[in-house]
């Protein structure tokens, strides 16, 4: 009698298959959490950019009605369960600040703090950029309400804080206007388990945002949590902070996440401003395109005219008063020759021009310089 041969997988056999399919599975999850991640930091790094750069250009086109608010209207009042009270500027409306926009004018309720329907009014940022925060919050941070504090919480978006520093007491010249956009409520990013495949959820976020990005990372109870930028390169102040003791040693709040500006990378802008404040340092060349819209043009001291064109036209109701012509040539206006306190006759002749190339009228029978 023939023995039968048993067909089939040991229980050995189909565990080591199953640990492999499992880990295999383990390692795809791991790694299209890792690409979902990288691709939301992507995200949320250019939101960041796009409106950081609006930012840039809004301090440098509006820079003198900027400079010219108050310190305290930037002031933030954003805090952990109970907001703070607006700053005096603001309750006072000493922050409302009409800007110029193509068009008119736009009310800006606080040029220190404009918020990002403000950039689009003004055409600084696309009207297709995201207001909402694309992490996950907390729901801890409150708004002030009317100007006093309150425990109203704040809308998940980002914000703008523009601070003001004087180099001077007076405050009257070299204004500095520095800004920072922040999230209002705190991210909860997540992510500690895929550290094991290299993969840091904060450092992605910060390399996304950019080189001016720092972020206050959680830290042990009873210590602040400030924002730090890449590798440390730099640590600034966390605007969103935790009172519940006292606002002296108020805790910055983790999750925050900021981009700065005005910190040397709009430095261009203090040689690109048109109010003035930057002096003229050069020859200006319009290379043949016009001025127009000159209401008056003055000058002191010795100044000249020069044109290279036939003419030198005024058109319409306007006046040219007190022109003197000197170094008149004799050639070209066809003028006698003249000397001073010789004899002339005025029915005869009544300008000429003497050797110093001066025009001279005839006067009481006399030849003098004319003067105007």
């Amino acid at each position: 009698m023939k023995a039968q041969t048993q067909q089939g997988f040991t229980l050995i056999e189909l565990t080591v298959v199953v640990a492999i399919l499992s880990a295999l599975v383990v390692s795809v999850t791991m790694g299209m959490n890792v690409y979902y991640k990288r691709m939301q930091t992507q995200l949320v790094g250019k939101q960041y950019q796009l409106v950081n750069a609006a930012v840039g250009d809004y301090l440098g086109v509006h820079y003198q009605a900027l400079s010219a608010l108050p310190a305290d209207c930037g002031q933030i009042a954003l805090a952990k369960d109970t907001s703070l009270a607006d700053a005096a500027s603001i309750t006072a409306g000493k922050c409302r600040v009409s800007l110029p926009v193509a068009g008119g004018s736009l009310a800006v309720e606080n040029g220190l703090q404009p918020s990002l329907d403000d950039l689009k009014n003004l055409r600084l940022l696309d009207r297709a950029t995201n207001n909402s925060l694309m992490f996950p919050t907390l729901n801890v941070v409150a708004m002030s309400v009317s100007g006093v504090a309150s425990s109203t919480m704040a809308p998940r978006t980002l914000v703008v804080q523009v601070t003001k520093t004087c180099p001077t007491t007076s405050c009257d010249a070299g204004v500095q206007l520095s800004s920072l956009l922040f999230n209002t409520q705190p991210y909860v990013l997540g992510g500690d388990n895929l550290k094991r495949f290299g993969f840091d959820l904060v450092d992605e976020l910060l390399m996304a945002a950019g080189a001016d990005a720092a972020f206050a990372r959680p830290t042990a109870t009873g210590l602040t949590s400030e924002l730090h930028a890449a590798q440390d390169l730099f640590v600034l102040t966390n605007p969103i902070r935790d009172h519940a003791t006292t606002r002296s040693s108020a805790l910055g709040l983790p999750g925050i996440l900021a981009v700065r500006n005005g910190f040397g990378s709009s430095t261009l802008a203090q040689y690109a401003r048109r109010d003035g404040t930057s002096k003229v340092t050069g020859r200006w060349d319009f290379d043949g395109n016009p001025i127009i819209g000159l209401s008056s043009l003055s000058a002191s001291g010795v100044s000249s005219v020069t044109s290279s064109t036939s003419a030198l036209a005024v058109t319409g109701t306007a006046q040219v008063q007190s022109l003197q012509a000197q170094n008149i040539s004799a050639v070209k206006l066809k003028l006698p020759a003249a000397t001073v306190d010789a004899d002339c006759n005025p029915s005869l002749e009544s300008m000429g021009v003497s050797n110093a190339n001066k025009l001279m009228v005839c006067e009481a029978n006399k030849w003098t310089v004319y003067t105007p």
